[in-house]
């Protein structure tokens, strides 16, 4: 009898294991899907979490109104609605912002730039005048040319120490001819060189100039002997370089100065992206995207684009996968995982110019009155207006912050336009430096330009 009970005593208590696992179990994976019994309203909810970090850390939270008892960094789980967050820490201006927390999903928020009260301005430098520039892709240095004086050139600056070297002498004024004027700069992939288009004697010529000043500045136009109207570096190698020739696209290299055979026929826009070249052909009644790899395989991307009178491709790459943004006159599409098989595509209307993110998950551009962003994760738009103006010398900060200059001033914005603040005065030049710390602005004091330096955190 005695072993009888003591066997069912094991039964019951290993059936009432089971029960309390399987309802952990059923407990952890409902947990694990934003559910939770809210108490107070005697019902199953389903949450979404939130996560704020701030730099500095440190700050304040209040929700709604009500400040919590926690500072960022900052996480917990909201049942599912719209929420007004705001962050607050002594010496820097509030963060707000709504935001919409979904059941079962995390919204992270670990980008959060707190900027302080007042703004620290340190003159660098004072230059006659101030023309093109241009930030390499690590943002350590930046290229921007002086138009005039002694001092006429393309000047190179070490944004974190400031230094400063002249990387090329722009030639001077002969007789019947101006002085060379720069029109566009673009910087290689590892921040070595710069391609320099500039006009001299009338004519258009292009330079590959290290950006250290190390060696003389190779004239791609004098050594293979070419008036080329358009060239572009493959950001990846700068010894590579891609000419739309008469007859169509062409691969140029620079060491074995050699121009190849015609690669891409009828190509109304390209832009290099890994070992491919994806440009639009025009060669049918309705443009397509296509892509040529080395081997001269071609591949369709996309069919029957919008026709227009005005091309221009820019690619990002975002985890992993090329982006690709396509102006067509002023419209914008937006292709996203370009070379899989599905795509997605947007079209935004009245743009002009495009401008991926570093880690290519935006894509900004111009609209008018209006600052554009596209979230290629979430496909979300946003927008927001200028005062007056249009927005200009738009550039990415960071992957989550944007500088324009906005009716005379430099802004600082989030990417949805948010918790916008005005650094100052501007007339052009503004660029981030590599740590994020300093924005570098040109603006003009009794008739010269002076470049400074601005804190931001």
């Amino acid at each position: 009898m005695t072993i009888m009970f003591n066997k069912t005593l094991w039964i019951l208590a290993y059936l009432l294991a089971a029960v309390v696992i399987a309802a952990g179990t059923i407990l952890l994976v409902a947990y694990g899907n934003g559910y939770s019994y809210n108490f107070k309203a005697g019902r199953l909810v389903r949450n979404g979490l939130v996560i704020f970090e701030t730099l500095p850390n440190g700050a304040s939270v209040q929700v709604d109104g009500r400040v919590v008892k926690h500072k960022t960094p900052y996480r917990k789980t909201f049942e599912a609605g719209t929420y007004k967050f705001v962050l607050k820490k002594e010496g820097y201006r509030s963060w707000q912002k709504d935001i919409r927390m979904v059941a079962s999903e995390v919204s992270l928020h670990q980008y959060i730039l707190l900027l302080p009260d007042k703004f620290e301005s340190e003159p660098i430098v004072t230059h006659e005048s101030i023309g093109r520039s241009a930030a390499s892709p690590d943002r350590r240095r930046l290229a921007y040319t002086v138009v005039s004086g002694p001092e006429a050139g393309l000047w190179v600056m070490d944004t974190g120490n400031k230094s400063r070297l002249k990387a090329y002498a722009l030639q001077p004024a002969a007789e019947g001819t101006g002085i060379e004027t720069v029109e566009e700069l673009q910087w290689s992939k590892d921040n070595s060189h710069i391609l320099v288009k500039s006009v001299y004697s009338g004519k258009p010529r292009y330079l590959m100039v290290a950006a250290n000043g190390s060696d003389p500045a190779i004239n791609i136009t004098d050594q293979l002997k070419f008036d080329f109207a358009s060239l572009t570096m493959n950001p990846s190698n700068w010894r590579e370089l891609y000419w739309m020739s008469p007859e169509g696209l062409r691969r140029i290299d620079l060491s074995a100065q050699t121009i190849s055979a015609v690669i891409a026929q009828h190509a109304a826009a390209f832009a290099p992206a890994d070992d491919k070249v994806i440009y639009i052909d025009t060669s049918t009644p309705s443009p397509t995207l296509q892509s040529v790899d080395r081997g001269g395989q071609r591949r369709i991307i996309l069919k029957q684009l919008t026709a227009g009178s005005r091309y221009q491709l820019a690619t990002g790459s975002f985890r992993g996968e090329v982006q690709i943004g396509i102006l067509v006159d002023s419209n914008l599409w937006v292709v996203k995982n370009a070379l899989r098989d599905k795509k997605t595509r947007l079209a935004l209307a009245g743009v002009d110019g495009m401008l991926f993110s570093p880690e290519g998950r935006f894509i900004s551009t111009a609209a008018g009155n209006r600052l554009v962003t596209y979230d290629i994760e979430k496909s979300q738009v946003w927008q927001f207006e200028s005062a007056s103006a249009a927005p200009s010398n738009v550039a990415w900060l960071s992957e989550y912050y944007l500088l324009y200059v906005r009716d005379g001033h430099t802004i600082i914005s989030e990417y949805d336009g948010a918790n916008a603040a005005s650094l100052g005065p501007a007339s052009g030049l503004v660029h981030g430096t590599g740590d994020s710390k300093e924005v570098i602005i040109s603006e003009q004091l009794n008739g010269r330009h002076q470049l400074s330096a601005i804190g931001i955190r």
